[in-house]
């Protein structure tokens, strides 16, 4: 996670040879693949996935745009599977500091935990009674503190790779077949802040749910990076491109910045 008020501050005036900033706008008009983003083929079945999960946007209003990709039938139902689970997981770990997570937990997050035995199991489980004492010793209360277990953590990472495969066909129109998608870690994500600078903050469907901003990267625009926030609390950094510059790039970056 990083913190999106790094992406506030300006720009510096002399740019790094590795941010060839493509306007967007400029490749959109290109025709769009319309394979599958999963497994690259071509059906008569031919869906679109959401992505972000619909599910998020329950209850609120659709302002903007929502991102969706083509997926044929069978990878769309196969991957859909995951869309409540990671509904479930993000909305508590939001509602605290988001009023829309908090509708969503106090509506259809917690009626779905309490029809299945598995999810209350696992809303339990991902709190850790703690006790709050002052330094003086004064007891003040018990708190819960919020943790992922390894299963939802796996979700998660399938979900971000859904996304990082969706944002590169939308942002780009190109298949994302043949690209690595990498969730960058905190340490790495740092040193990408000033490309995310110049790219303008979008939603998808409404901004209180999903924001992200997006810029292509490289001489053939061979790489995306992309940072997406839900609820605009949980944010993360990805990027996209040939398996064999990613890490390349990551050096590139890290020694520029």
């Amino acid at each position: 996670m990083i913190d999106s008020d790094a992406l506030e501050s300006q720009p510096d005036e002399e740019e790094s040879d590795i941010w060839k900033a493509v306007k967007l706008d400029d490749i959109r008009t290109n025709p769009p693949d319309e394979r599958c983003i999963y497994c690259a083929g071509l059906s008569e079945n031919m869906t679109e996935d959401h992505v972000p999960p619909d599910n998020l946007y329950n209850g609120v209003a659709i302002t903007h745009e929502k991102i969706t990709a083509p997926a044929c039938f069978t990878c769309n139902n196969n991957r859909s599977k995951d869309d409540e689970h990671f509904r479930n997981i993000i909305v508590p770990y939001c509602a605290k500091d988001s009023s829309v997570a908090a509708n969503l937990l106090a509506g259809k997050v917690s009626s779905g935990v309490g029809r299945s035995p598995r999810l209350k199991k696992e809303d339990y489980d991902r709190h850790e009674e703690l006790e709050q004492i002052t330094p003086s010793g004064i007891y003040l209360v018990r708190s819960l503190r919020f943790t992922f277990s390894p299963a939802e953590r796996a979700c998660m990472l399938r979900l971000y790779d859904r996304l990082s495969k969706a944002m590169y066909w939308y942002t780009l129109r190109k298949n994302p077949s043949g690209r690595s998608h990498k969730l960058l870690e905190a340490n790495e994500s740092i040193h990408f802040m000033e490309g995310l600078k110049k790219a303008p903050t979008q939603a998808s469907g409404n901004p209180e749910v999903f924001q992200y901003r997006a810029i292509a990267i490289g001489e053939q625009h061979e790489f995306l990076l992309v940072w997406s926030c839900f609820f605009k609390k949980l944010s993360m950094v990805s990027i996209s491109g040939p398996p064999e510059e990613i890490r390349k790039k990551l050096e590139a970056a890290m020694k520029a910045s």
